[in-house]
Order: C-alpha cells, then structure tokens, then sequence
C-alpha cells in the first residue's frame, strides 16, 4: 500500500492540473490528423468545415485566419469571425472553408492552414488561445505534356525534326491534310449525294457547314497538339479559351444560318403548300425572336466560357431592358399588338376591309409594328400602327366568305301593283350573272318595307359572288331597274309639296 501511495497523490494532482485546462478549452472536430484531399485545377471544394464544441459556460469570440502555403494555386472564401455560446455541446458552432483552384494550377501538393484564436470574453484582459489545423490538398493539373510524340507514337526523325516544335510542326500538319481530305474529296463526294435528293434542305446545310467543319478539324488539332509544347499551364489555358471563343462565335453563326435558311424557309414553304394561316402568322414571329434568342445564347455561353457572372449580365439586362421598354414603349405596343393580330388573324392578305373611319381598304401587307392597306375609293396606301387596328372596330367584308350582301332601296307611285313590283325586282335580281342565287341561305329577297309620304317603299336583298364587285353590280342592278320601271310605266314618284295660302280665294292663280 505504501508504494502505489505516492502514484495515486501524484496522479491526482496532475489531473487537477489537468481538468481546468481541458474543461475550459474548446474542441475542434476533426482533431488533428493527417487530412488529404485530392482536387483537380479549376475545381471548388466547398464541404471542409470543423466544428467546435465548448464545454465550458464561457462565450468565447472564434477568430479564423486560413491561407495557402502557396497563394497562387488558388483562393478562399470564409467567415473571418464567430461566437461560441457557453456549453455548446448541443449547438456546436460549424466553420466552413471553401477552396477554389484557379485552372491553370500545376500538379502540386499544397497546404491549406487554418488558424483559430478563441478569446474568452468573459476577460478579455487574458491572451487568447490558438489552435492550428492543415489539410493536404493534392492538385492535379488539368492539363499534361504528351513529350515527344506524334499521335502516341516516339517521334524517332533525326534531328531537328525530333525537337518539340518539329514535332508539333508535323502533327499540324497532319491534321491540316486530315481537313484537307474531309474538304476536297470527302465533301465534293457529299455533294453529289445532296444534289441528286428532291430536297433543297440538305443542300443549305451543306453549304453552310462545309467550312465550319474544315476549321472544327483544324481548331481541334491545333488545341490537341499544343500538348506537346513544353509551355506554362498558363499559356495553354489562354490557347484553349482562344480557340473555345472562335468555336462558339462559328457555331453561334453555324445555328442562325441554319435557323434562317433551313427551319425558317422549311415552315414557310409548309405554310404556302397547306395555306395555313397561324402558320403563315408564327412564322414571321419565330423568325423575329430567332434574330434575338441565337445572338443572345451565343454571347451568354461565351461569356460563361470567360468566367463572367451571367447573373450580373441578366440584371443588367434586365435594368437595360426596363429603360428601353419605357423609353420606346410605344414601339413594343404596336409589335405586341402585331403578334395579336397575327395569332387572332382578323383578316388576311388580299381581304377587303372597312376601318372605324369608314374608309373601304384592301389589305396588302401585314407587318410585326404596322399593318399597310390600299384605300380603294382614294387610290392611296394607309399605313396604321397594329395598336390601333387591335383598339379599334375593322369590318372584315370578305369573311366568312367573299360575298358581299348589299340592298337597293326604291319607291313607287301609290296604286301600283305590289306584286308586280315585287317579281320584277327578283327578276332582275336572279338574272344578273354576279349575284348569288343558287343558295336558299343567301338568295335575293325582297319586302314592303314602308308607307312613304309620297311613295310605297320596297328593298331588295341580295349577295354579290365577289366582294371586288360589289360596287358594279349594285349600280347595274340599279340601272336596270330604272329601265324595267319605264318599260312597264311604273311611276318612281319624288316627293311633292303643296302650299296653301289662308287669304287665297280656292281655284285663283297666286302671281
């Protein structure tokens, strides 16, 4: 009992020596240790955090300071302060760092430290404590030297042919014969192919693809061969993002071509051939927003390829957007305005309308901001912005279809045969060659329509098989009801008024 006496006293003491220290100090999760990360250049790794725990009923402030051994591979983003509440076992305190590698990083391995000073703010006069934490972040290049080789086979030439340059001289020139091929002999043999189909298409996509094509062999030779160069990551980094911008810019082109001369051309065509007239009214729309939309795509992928925020770019556009709006808002009216009366098609090309004015107009053109119509009576074009045609009240004579129903009113004598005048005036009306009498729905009728002062008045109802000749047609039918009337001494009376003096003598002459 005597000998273990000591080690027992001499074990309590050092645990009292020891608790205070380890009560009162915060734990940092995970504990130290040999971390590693594997990380590709131009990556983020955004799940390292630790996590602390403090134990004790003291609020501690928590100071971060992380870097890197080597600050040119790459940056960091975190918060630099935060506070421990007191006995935070069960809401410990998370601190995340987020590490980005800048793509043109070397295969490297590299430390990331983090530092964390917790100052008890309970007394604040005593100096705080720090903890150091490391992770291993193993980079690896994005990119790799293939040496000397031509196509993964060694380059064996004598010299100078097998330096680097020669080599790349050589694998260029490969791939320059490559397009050469696919440019001369492959694409004269597709050609032939293409002209001997019915269709028109595939020989605008051709000829609009052909030199695209001959650059996509080159470009992608040319980015592949730089490999062989001993240059920085760097330098290849700006090779690639020169030749990604001339892809995007060739393809940007490639897609509009395409789009207009192809798709565009191709729903036209069909619009024609089937007479469809929503095709006929989309048509010129998808077009519209197709000179918008590709142009627009192109430039945001571009963009995005340089590492721009897009995010800042659309508000931008946005705010430009909303200016513009306003400041010619009369012009986005008349193009909306345009769609609706596009998509609604109240009339089409060639038909004949009268406008709220009054003005009898056939339509010749139907625009996206302004509709233009010819003035029949004025021989005149009127050229009115889609806002009003969408506003306003626009008789379309030539729809359901193209007759036109017209009336002629006119007066006989009193005492006149009724039924007489009646079947002559259907008479006339059956037998002219222009009015509609072979259908029960739009036959010519007539009716004893009033007891006039001086006249019995009748009108007579009847459809013109072409609106273009309604105007003829309703004076023929006039003339020769004059004509008929006189023929049969049918007296067409004007009205007559007679005055009557009060100092008169009756059957005396009034000088």
């Amino acid at each position: 009992m005597s000998r273990k006496l000591p080690v027992l006293i001499i074990s309590c003491l050092l645990a009292l020596l020891i608790l205070p220290s380890v009560a009162g100090e915060p734990a940092i999760y995970p504990p130290d240790g040999n971390q590693e990360v594997d990380i590709t250049a131009g990556q983020s790794l955004n799940n390292l955090q630790w996590v602390i725990y403090n134990p004790d009923d003291t609020m501690y402030l928590i100071e971060v300071d992380a870097r890197l051994s080597d600050p040119s591979v790459g940056t960091l983003v975190y918060e630099k302060n935060y506070k421990l509440p007191p006995n935070s076992d069960n809401a410990p305190v998370e601190i995340p760092v987020n590490v980005h590698i800048r793509e043109g990083a070397e295969t490297s391995s590299v430390k990331l430290i983090v530092t964390f000073s917790f100052q008890d703010l309970s007394n604040i006069e005593t100096e705080p404590t720090i903890q150091t934490k490391e992770v291993t972040l193993n980079i690896t290049s994005l990119f790799s030297s293939v040496g000397n080789t031509i196509f993964g086979w060694e380059n064996t030439l004598p010299a100078p042919f097998n330096s680097l340059i020669w080599t790349f001289i050589i694998t260029m020139a490969i791939w320059l014969l490559i397009g050469a091929i696919v440019y001369f002999i492959i694409d004269p043999l597709v050609e032939r192919f293409t002209l001997k189909t019915k269709n028109k298409y595939d020989n605008a996509i051709y000829d609009i693809t052909r030199i695209p094509i001959f650059l996509t062999i080159v470009l992608y030779g040319f980015i592949s061969s730089v490999n062989i160069l001993s240059i920085s990551n760097d330098e290849h980094l700006f090779m690639r993002k020169l030749v990604t911008i001339v892809f995007i810019v060739l393809y940007t082109v490639v897609a509009y071509r395409i789009f207009d001369r192809v798709l565009i051309s191709l729903l036209r065509n069909w619009s024609n051939r089937v007479g469809s007239s929503l095709g006929s009214a989309i048509v010129p729309i998808l077009h519209f927003l197709g000179m918008i939309l590709i142009p627009f795509g192109g430039i945001t992928v571009l963009l995005n390829s340089l590492g721009i925020d897009i995010a800042l770019l659309l508000a931008g556009v946005g705010v430009g957007a909303t200016i513009v709006t306003l400041a010619a808002k009369d012009v986005f009216s008349s193009f909306f305005a345009g769609v609706q009366v596009m998509l609604d098609r109240p009339f089409k090309m060639g038909d004949r309308v009268m406008l709220d004015s009054g003005e009898i107009c056939e339509v010749k053109k139907i625009g996206v901001r302004s509709t233009q119509l010819y003035n029949l009576i004025d021989h005149e074009i009127i050229i009115i912005p889609n806002t009003m045609i969408a506003a306003n009240k626009i008789t379309n004579y030539s729809e359901p279809d193209n007759h036109r129903c017209l009336s002629t009113s006119i007066g006989v004598a009193y005492g006149t045969d009724v039924k007489k005048v009646e079947a002559i005036l259907l008479e006339i009306a059956n037998n002219h060659p222009d009015v509609v009498h072979n259908d029960r729905s739009q036959a010519p009728f007539i009716r004893f329509s009033n007891f006039g002062n001086s006249s019995l008045d009748f009108t007579l109802w009847y459809y013109v098989n072409d609106i273009k000749k309604m105007w003829r047609v309703n004076s023929e039918i006039k003339v020769q009801i004059n004509n008929r009337f006189n023929e049969e001494g049918i007296e067409i009376p004007f009205p007559q008024n007679v005055v009557t003096f009060n100092n008169q003598i009756p059957g005396e002459r009034s000088d």
